[in-house]
């Protein structure tokens, strides 16, 4: 007799790291350490300027659910569909996707395989792997699959970018 969780404590399980991710990306100082009961001494209340890569993380996104997750075509960032319209791609500004329903189905797709949360995408041997090592810190689809139309292709080539989807192999 095995007893196994249910799916429903799975998924609470599931949604628990999410938001553990979500609040580790979304700090933005020391001093956020509080939020998540622990102690951080504070010896100096000077206001300092923030590092490069604290500032970096402080914009990194999330999934704020977790269905519906889609991906840039180009960058390979995860959000949700309401968070494309509503925010756009921070690595892809180009593609202005804010305010845009129709161009976000056009630069994101739900074909993806796996997940990386990069917190530190210059230091970090998976945003070098994943070659997202210039983006900013979020959560990135390991593959992506879906193709951009000719029309974008043409303006990503001709600014000289680089994109991670690839048609689907038949």
């Amino acid at each position: 007799n095995h007893h196994y969780p249910s799916i429903a404590l799975l998924d609470q399980r599931l949604e628990d790291c999410w938001l553990l991710v979500k609040s580790l990306l979304l700090c933005s100082s020391a001093h956020c350490l509080d939020d998540i009961n622990m102690s951080y001494p504070r010896e100096e209340e000077e206001e300092e300027e923030l590092p490069q890569q604290v500032a970096d993380l402080a914009q990194a996104t999330v999934p704020s659910a977790l269905r519906g997750i889609r991906s840039c075509k180009r960058c390979g960032i995860l959000k949700t569909l309401d968070q494309f319209i509503n925010e756009g791609c921070e690595n892809c500004p180009f593609l202005e996707m804010t305010d845009n329903p129709e161009k976000c189905n056009l630069c994101t797709t739900a074909f993806f395989e796996g997940q990386a949360a990069i917190m530190d995408p210059r230091e970090s041997w998976t945003a070098k792997w994943l070659r997202v090592d210039s983006y900013l810190p979020g959560v990135y689809a390991i593959s992506v699959t879906g193709q951009f139309n000719r029309d974008i292709e043409e303006e990503l080539e001709n600014r000289g970018c680089r994109w991670r989807c690839r048609a689907a192999q038949n």
